[in-house]
């Protein structure tokens, strides 16, 4: 269900650190038990040598159908819902790809068959200068939500078809006569205007097949006692009719949009939940996909796919995207309003992706007010939305279990790894936090062991599930999908994210050389009571389904102790992973490393290191701030989650060590730059000059500094002062450098 926003925005300031003004050689670290102050940008200053330093489902494919129209999908990524304060996207970095905007009809067709297509191409223009793709809708009818006494909710041209219907409050609403076929050849008519102007264009990524009330497939609002879907039944709009209509307008918008991706808005009905599956069996095989409006994290009624002969088969809530997720574009909507936990924002994430989205349109509030576990949702959504089997960096599954009882979606969240609990021995248990009850997200199905207390207030413990060793069941096992990987000797990772309880062991064993079970290695917990990561580095993993119930690979609890598991991710390393390896000095560094490591997490770059470093501090060039990772507080309370080659970062340790990173070479890394002081790494496996290593931004940048952590001083390159002059001569992998920009710009290193 959908709502027109007109929330002003909030822009949450945090008070930026005050660096002192003293002048002094090296770096230092602040006696006493306060926390050290981030090591701030060198400012610009006229005298060499003199730098001031302070301070990351298994799909149903209908037979016949191809996945041409899901190629179609050029951007996916998560858009802005109604995007009319045009917000830039190097306010949020990597959280959004483009803005998402809905017009009225009678804003475009002011007088008859004259389209002014202003307000529209005003937006796009907006958006455009930002970098921002868009998604387009048209709508005729907005719901009570932005009831306007002056209209009635009606925002079509004045001269249509319209029947008056009160609703039980006594207020009157003019509702189109969608089933008349004046209607029809009009709104035709504005659709191939539609297309016309904007099929052609390359600003915009998809359009919404707009149909009812807000562009939804339903006539008129949610009202109680029904009253105004009674008004437009007693008018001729029974269910035949309303299908027809959508099948009608679904016919228009192919005709006039043949070049984009298209979707329909399922979720609500007008009369019966079968209009979902008509219209997706009508919609699906001519290439529309499907778009669900009010996403959650898990519901009842989501999908029933059990009896062909219900009236009710195929035809819940998920069905349309489940039955075509591999062949149409796939997509959600989804508010701040409903997902008021972030954590529900999280487990709603994973649930699109479940259903391989390639769109995901939120409301600002689910991004602009700093909270880590919602950007951190949106930016995992960025990072597998539109991906499949073939190009997706990862796979993973999220372990779960419904709270519902009524025809919900059952068992985990997959992205082309499954956890498949029929194997013997392998039979899991769902656990939660989340009392019994009935209220929204309490838990209904008695499957799920409730009340966990131990892991409340963290997103992995909303939901998860344990090996249950009492039953005989002390295994979980795993099945990675053939289309990713089956055969061979592969170099793999997984990644396991785990509850750290108690002090047992467990393990993880997988399918080897001739379907023979190796170990990957035995991690021993140190009863933290928090959810930690542990990686597998594999280089010989067949995954041939060699184990039992043709399985891939397995997690034992050893039997000294149950295991609580929230997510499993298996990525394939190529031939050209290579180890780098960072020397760092006690005190702080200032550092990157050139590749791109399996996990990107601060905890699993540096796990080779743990218990040698206590602070990491990260400065987020676009918003010009810092960002850090204390060790010493819970991981979910670090603003700095990640860490990637693209990043400079100083991280300060305890005594000297050499820290492994394991990755790829990227042939070449763009590293967007900011007007003023940018901290970034220099992914590259070779030195080089500094004027031929910034080539690529020759004539925006000013000044470059490095620290070198072995001589504590500091090394600088100023392209007012002959080369020579400068201390800094060349770019080094392993170090990170503070560059000054005059413009923003890209800084492209390539291998």
């Amino acid at each position: 269900m959908r709502r027109r926003l007109l929330v002003p925005l909030v822009i949450v300031l945090s008070v930026f650190l005050v660096i002192g003004a003293t002048v002094f050689a090296g770096p230092r670290i602040q006696s006493g038990d306060e926390p050290p102050t981030p090591p701030a940008a060198p400012e610009e200053n006229p005298l060499p040598g003199l730098l001031p330093l302070g301070t990351e489902g298994q799909e149903i494919e209908p037979a016949g159908v191809s996945a041409a129209w899901k190629n179609q999908v050029t951007r996916p990524g998560v858009y802005v819902f109604y995007d009319f304060r045009n917000i830039n996207p190097a306010d949020y970095p990597g959280l959004f790809t483009g803005g998402h905007m809905s017009f009225n009809w009678k804003d475009i067709e002011k007088s008859y068959h004259v389209y002014d297509w202003s307000v529209v191409d005003n937006w796009i223009a907006a958006q455009s200068a930002l970098g921002k793709p868009v998604a387009l809708e048209i709508i005729a009818y907005v719901g009570a939500s932005s009831y306007n006494p002056a209209v009635k909710g009606y925002v079509a041209p004045g001269w249509l078809p319209t029947v008056t219907c009160v609703d039980s409050a006594g207020r009157e609403f003019k509702i189109p006569r969608y089933h008349y076929s004046t209607f029809q050849s009009e709104y035709r008519a504005l659709i191939n205007a539609f297309g016309a102007r904007y099929n052609n264009d390359s600003r915009v990524e998809f359009i919404e097949v707009s149909t009812g009330v807000d562009g939804e497939n339903q006539p008129v609002q949610y009202n109680p006692g029904n009253v105004l879907e009674a008004c437009v039944q007693a008018d001729g709009l029974g269910q035949y009719q309303w299908e027809t209509y959508m099948k009608n307008i679904s016919d228009y918008y192919l005709a006039a949009f043949p070049s984009k991706p298209l979707v329909i808005q399922h979720y609500p009905v007008h009369l019966h939940d079968s209009e979902r599956r008509t219209i997706a069996q009508y919609a699906g095989p001519k290439g529309i996909g499907f778009k669900g409006n009010g996403l959650i994290p898990d519901r009842d009624k989501a999908t029933r796919r059990d009896d062909p002969a219900s009236s009710f088969y195929l035809a819940f809530l998920d069905d349309p995207a489940i039955s075509y997720s591999t062949t149409v574009p796939i997509g959600f909507e989804t508010y701040q309003f409903y997902l008021t936990d972030p954590i529900l924002q999280y487990w709603a994430v994973l649930n699109a992706l479940d259903k391989r989205s390639d769109y995901l349109v939120m409301d600002q509030d689910t991004f602009t007010d700093g909270n880590a576990v919602r950007q951190e949702s949106l930016r995992f959504a960025q990072r597998y939305l539109g991906k499949n089997v073939n190009n997706t960096p990862e796979i993973w599954v999220a372990l779960r279990e419904t709270g519902y009882t009524y025809y919900p979606q059952y068992g985990n969240y997959n992205f082309f790894l499954y956890q498949d609990d029929s194997i013997p021995g392998g039979r899991t248990k769902a656990t939660t936090y989340r009392p019994n009850g009935s209220a929204p997200y309490q838990i209904q199905n008695t499957q799920v062991e409730t009340n966990q207390t131990f892991l409340s207030g963290t997103k992995e413990g909303w939901i998860t599930r344990r090996t249950d060793q009492a039953s005989g069941n002390p295994y979980m096992w795993f099945k990675v999908d053939d289309n990713y990987l089956y055969g061979g000797t592969n170099a793999v990772s997984i990644t396991v994210t785990y509850f750290d309880r108690g002090t047992d062991t467990w393990s993880l064993e997988y399918d080897g050389p001739g379907g023979v079970m190796k170990s990957a290695g035995t991690v021993t917990k140190t009863n933290t009571n928090t959810w930690k990561k542990h990686t597998f580095y594999i280089d010989d993993a067949r995954m041939a389904n060699g184990l039992l119930g043709l399985s891939d690979f397995r997690i034992n609890c050893n039997g000294d102790g149950n295991e609580y598991i929230h997510m499993v991710m298996l990525a394939k390393r190529s031939s050209s992973q290579v180890v780098h390896t960072v020397a760092l000095q006690s005190g702080p560094n200032l550092v990157s490393f050139p590749v791109q490591p399996a996990s990107t997490a601060v905890q699993d770059v540096l796990a080779p290191i743990a218990g040698k470093y206590t602070k990491v501090f990260a400065f987020d060039n676009a918003a010009k701030e810092w960002k850090s990772y204390d060790v010493s507080v819970p991981s979910w309370a670090n603003t700095l989650q990640n860490l990637d080659p693209s990043m400079g970062f100083w991280i300060y340790m305890n005594q000297p060590a050499t820290l492994p990173v394991t990755g790829t070479l990227a042939s070449s890394t763009d590293i967007p730059l900011y007007t003023g002081a940018n901290l970034v790494g220099f992914p590259r496996a070779n030195s080089l000059p500094v004027s031929s290593a910034l080539t690529s931004i020759a004539g925006k940048y000013t000044k470059v500094f490095e620290y070198d952590a072995g001589s504590s001083s500091w090394k600088s390159y100023d392209v007012s002062v002959p080369s020579w002059a400068n201390t800094l001569q060349e770019m080094r992998p392993g170090y990170g450098y503070w560059i000054y920009v005059n413009q923003n710009c890209t800084l492209t290193v390539t291998n």
